[in-house]
Parts: structure tokens; sequence; C-alpha cells
């Protein structure tokens, strides 16, 4: 299982803003809700790996665990996972529960344009998991931001790409296909679903960012 304490290549900054976000500090600039004008944020200067959006874009998915909806009541609480579903299921069940499509990471091997353009998708793919778990937690504060968050990433890495062109848009074909089968559960497998793609793109997140720290600064101490 993958947590942060094993997670030495983040950065001095993205740490700090890290434990900033999760102080209960005011949401800032990094973390507008979804629609407002983006600002200098949006400038991908030096390394990608270093920028502040990793470390609120992590927070963002980490506060899932303790803020939750009560789905018999419908009702925002902050909360543990236990508490919602009782002693039917615990928060690291979440980790085995399959999910639609689960995007991949970058191996060793690729290289850091190919290791972009499969970032990108993965966010894409993201994306289009998080409309199932707007429609089970329609009241999720959380959503704008991790939704606002995942556009402001996808720019960054865009700016990084030297052959951004090569990106492509999900089909509604391909995301109807990522959803299909999930109206088809009861609703606890619906909202265990819900509960394991947030946790999911929590790790997602994770292990890309130690993936492409990895690439970056390789390249960069190279002669």
């Amino acid at each position: 299982m993958t947590s942060l304490s094993n997670f030495p290549l983040l950065s001095a900054i993205t740490l700090g803003t890290f434990a900033w976000f999760t102080s209960a500090a005011p949401l800032a600039q990094l973390d507008r809700p979804s629609g407002e004008p983006p600002g200098q944020v949006l400038e991908a200067e030096g390394l990608l790996c270093d920028s502040p959006v990793w470390g609120v874009f992590i927070a963002s998915t980490t506060r899932h665990k303790e803020q939750t909806t009560k789905w018999e009541t419908g009702t925002t609480v902050d909360t543990q996972f236990e508490d919602e579903f009782s002693i039917e299921a615990n928060y690291d069940f979440l980790e085995r529960t399959e999910i639609p499509s689960p995007p991949a990471g970058c191996p060793v091997t690729m290289n850091k344009e190919a290791c972009l353009l499969r970032l990108v998708q993965g966010l894409q793919k993201y994306k289009v998991l998080l409309t199932h778990v707007k429609k089970e937690y329609p009241d999720n504060a959380l959503l704008p931001h991790i939704k606002y968050n995942s556009d402001l990433l996808i720019h960054l890495i865009e700016e990084k790409m030297r052959h951004p062109e090569r990106l492509t848009v999900l089909s509604d074909t391909e995301a109807q296909s990522m959803l299909q089968g999930l109206e088809n559960t009861n609703t606890f497998q619906r909202k265990v679903t819900a509960h394991s793609i947030l946790r999911k793109l929590h790790l997602f997140l994770i292990d890309s960012s130690r993936d492409l720290c990895r690439k970056e600064k390789f390249n960069h101490q190279r002669p």
C-alpha cells in the first residue's frame, strides 16, 4: 500500500503546501473553486514535480478519508469512512475494490514525454469516473476542488510536453464504456465504488508525482 511516509521524493515546497492545506487554512489561489480565473499559478516554471499543485491536489484527496457523506441521511459530515459503512467495510477495503479502466502509471523504462502523456490520459479517466462519485455524493464539498486541481495539473503537464498536439480527449463512447455497469449494482456497491475512485485517484497522484520526480531529476542532473 502506498503512503506519504514512503514518498521521499516530494519536494519541500510540495510538503509545505500539503501541511498548509490539511491544517484547515482558508482555501487559497491553488485550490480556487472550479470556474474562477486561474491566475499566475498556471505558469509551468522549473520542474513539474516541484509544482505546489501536486501537494494541494494530493491533500484534497487525502481529506476524503475524514470527510464523507452519510448516504443513509444525505448529510455531509466530518467522519471516518468506517462510520458510513459500519462493519460492512473498512477504508483499506477500497484499495481492493475494482474500478473501470484503472489508469496505468509510468514504468521506469518509459521516457518523460510518454509519461506525461500517460498522466494526462489517467487524469482524464478519473475525471470521467468522478461523474459517478458526483452522482452518489452530489453535495460532497471536495469534488469541486478535486476537479479544479485536475484541470490545473493537466494544463501544467500540457505546457511541459514537447508534443501536446498528441493529446486526445476521451470520446463520449469511451466515457460511457468506462461507466457501464456501475448503475447495475446495489446501493452499497455503488457507494463503495465511489469511495474507491477517490482513494485510487489519491494513490495515482502519489505514484505519478514520485515517478515524474525520478525522471525529471535524473534528466536535470545529466551533463
